[in-house]
């Protein structure tokens, strides 16, 4: 209601707007020009235009000035003005006023003037009755022609006068055309308000002619209305002055009940009749505190923490979404309760997350325990020990049996005993890694691998029991190794397989590169192990392979022949055999004599282990796999090459005190101190004889 009566005054303030802009414009009115127009109900232009006529016929009159006149057939200015230029026609009716000339015009005109003729008569009848205007002179203009002969000429010209926009001037010439086109026989002209101007002038007159009416009925219904609310106002404020009471009452009630909106509206209602009511505004200020000034949110806030109550009263823990509305609570409404509720609630809630970070801790250390991470288990132990979240885990694990059980918590020998089995676990794999490698010394490399294998899966943080695998798989999968020595000795290629080939390489890949003119490109020899035996067999040559001095397209070498290639590159093999007798296809008992074995060519029945051949520039190692997963206790002592370590590198010897062998694929040193596994990017380093591992 307040509202209501404050619009009403304001709706009669501004009614009085447009009576007194026209009480100003009546009091100090714009100068129109010429004076005196209004009374013949004509514009001022046109009331100009009649002046302009009188004052050219007087004179022409006193000129007695007589002849034929070309009216005018435009009014020139500034700019082309399309109202000003329609004058021109009102200009020559004016001049048609002196009987002295005959006025010319062009047919356009004459005929515009006749059309118009009946309009100008009728809109200009207090001219024609002031005797200002002939309308007989409509029918008296001459049609311009060539034949007639013309004696002056009616010019005009508008302009603004002098510092003004808004008022104009006409200045009309007469000149003599028998005299000189350039001599005017008399000028005038009129000044008047420039007719844009003027109509502009009018459409505000009328705005504030009908908006001052408008503002007077609007005042009498405003003041009227005002009248009769301020009478209703005195009786309902009388009526809540009686039932404030109640009204209180009822307000305190909306509020307790969290019916934040209903306490608005009542509240507003209220006030819109009793504005200064100190208790209402009370009420008003708190309402808005606790609301944060938004009754409506408010009330949904409260109805959310009435049910997320009841249900923590259920004893049902919340929902992540449900926990966040309940901290968001207070941005909507502020009552002591929830923050209550808030801070019981983050203890219930703070107690779970310990006890769910307990839980996937010790998931995690029993994962890494599992998977072999004892290094990173250990560190995961000393973490928790340390972190401050464990003075709370002993500090609930120590609360009665049925609190302890109804949070779940994991017991605090489990993670003792968690850090008991890691050390034991770390002592163990660090036994067996010792015997590992002790394996790996005395060349047992099935039982090494296994061990090993074992072993990371118990402790992945040995990297080098990691390393000592990756080495034995890098060596298992070589079939072909160089051994590079880095001061004195020849260069020693080794081979893991039965057959290599000697050649120049040139398109092809001869498991022996021999650098000479005379060798055949990519095939000239093969060499190879075939039952027991070892055979060489020309790759048909161009320049040949010889053998005891003959030329020779397969042969069996014996150890210590030399074989001749090209007469340009001698090898001398030497062939290795082992202990292990070749075994006779026949049933014991039916071997003829004649076949038996001699004690004495047992040796030539030994199974060749490997070959060593000497070359001009570099020895060759040819070694027999022993098959993978065999015997461990014969691979462990697998056979191999003899060598010797010497002042000139590492040279044949057939009782040398080392050995390069294949124990289960894969290749080893043997010293009389220990065994080394042979592999790319490694080195061998014996007797200060260094040499460096490549492929």
């Amino acid at each position: 209601m307040h509202k209501i009566r404050k619009i009403s005054l304001i709706i009669m303030a501004a009614s009085f707007i447009f009576p007194f802009i026209y009480l100003y414009s009546r009091l100090f009115p714009k100068r129109i020009i010429p004076s005196g127009y209004e009374k013949y109900g004509i514009s001022p232009a046109e009331y100009a235009v009649v002046l302009l006529g009188q004052e050219i016929v007087k004179q022409a009159k006193d000129r007695k000035i007589r002849g034929y006149l070309v009216g005018i057939e435009t009014i020139k200015g500034p700019y082309d003005d399309p109202e000003i230029d329609s004058l021109k026609i009102d200009i020559n009716l004016a001049i048609k006023q002196y009987d002295g000339w005959k006025v010319m015009a062009s047919i356009e005109q004459v005929n515009e003037i006749k059309r118009r003729k009946e309009e100008d008569i009728k809109r200009k009848r207090k001219l024609i009755d002031a005797g200002l205007i002939n309308p007989e002179d409509y029918f008296k203009f001459i049609i311009a022609s060539s034949k007639l002969e013309i004696d002056f000429d009616a010019m005009a010209e508008w302009k603004y006068l002098p510092g003004s926009k808004e008022n104009c001037q006409i200045v009309c010439n007469v000149v003599n055309r028998k005299k000189d086109t350039s001599f005017t026989e008399f000028s005038t002209n009129v000044s008047f308000t420039y007719p844009r101007y003027y109509s502009f002038y009018k459409r505000t007159q009328n705005i504030i002619k009908y908006g001052t009416y408008v503002s007077g009925g609007t005042f009498m219904l405003s003041f009227s209305y005002f009248i009769i609310m301020m009478i209703i106002v005195n009786k309902k404020v009388k009526d809540l002055l009686e039932n404030i009471l109640v009204s209180m009452e009822t307000l305190e009630n909306y509020i307790r009940d969290g019916s934040y909106p209903a306490a608005d509206l009542l509240l507003r209602k209220q006030l819109d009749w009793l504005p200064a009511n100190s208790d209402l505004m009370r009420i008003k200020t708190r309402l808005m505190t606790v609301t944060k000034n938004n009754p409506k949110r408010a009330e949904e806030a409260y109805i959310r923490y009435i049910n997320l109550r009841t249900k923590l009263q259920q004893n049902v823990r919340l929902t992540e979404e449900e926990f966040e509305d309940l901290k968001n609570l207070p941005k909507y409404l502020e009552i002591p309760e929830i923050t209550e509720l808030i801070a019981k609630y983050e203890k219930y809630i703070r107690s779970y997350e310990i006890s769910a970070q307990l839980k996937i801790k010790q998931e995690h250390i029993r994962m890494l325990i599992e998977g072999g991470e004892l290094s990173k288990a250990q560190s995961e132990l000393d973490l928790l020990y340390r972190d401050t979240s464990w003075t709370e885990y002993k500090m609930l694990v120590s609360l009665p049996e049925v609190t302890s059980h109804q949070l779940a918590l994991p017991p605090a020998e489990s993670f003792d005993n968690l850090r008991t089995e890691v050390e034991q676990k770390l002592k163990t794999s660090q036994e067996k890694f010792e015997e590992a490698k002790r394996l790996v010394t005395a060349g047992n490399i099935a039982e090494s691998e296994k061990l090993l294998k074992e072993l990371i899966k118990i402790n992945k943080d040995l990297k080098e029991a990691e390393e000592i695998l990756t080495e034995i798989d890098k060596s298992r999968k070589t079939e072909k190794l160089r051994l590079i020595p880095e001061k004195i000795g020849k260069e020693i290629l080794v081979f893991k397989k039965d057959t290599i080939t000697f050649a120049r390489r040139d398109r092809g890949s001869p498991d022996v590169d021999i650098n000479n003119p005379r060798i055949s490109r990519d095939h000239h020899l093969k060499l190879c192990i075939v039952e027991n035996k070892v055979i060489a067999e020309d790759q048909n040559s161009a320049n040949g392979t010889y053998h005891h001095g003959g030329k020779i397209t397969r042969a069996e070498i014996e150890s210590g022949d030399i074989i001749d290639l090209a007469h340009s590159y001698k090898m001398t093999v030497h062939i290795c055999r082992g202990r292990e007798i070749v075994q006779s296809t026949l049933v014991s008992g039916t071997i003829p004599a004649e076949m038996r074995i001699d004690q004495r060519d047992i040796a030539e029945h030994q199974k060749i282990s490997g070959l060593f051949i000497e070359t001009d520039n570099k020895n060759i190692i040819v070694l027999i796999s022993s098959p993978l997963g065999g015997d461990a206790t014969r691979s462990g002592s697998g056979e191999g090459v003899p060598i010797a370590f010497k002042s000139i590198g590492i040279v044949y010897e057939k009782s040398g005190d080392c050995q390069i062998c294949v124990n289960n694929e894969v290749l080893l040193l043997k010293t009389p101190d220990t065994c080394q596994i042979v592999c790319s990017g490694d080195s061998i380093d014996y007797k200060e004889i260094r040499y460096r591992i490549g492929v």
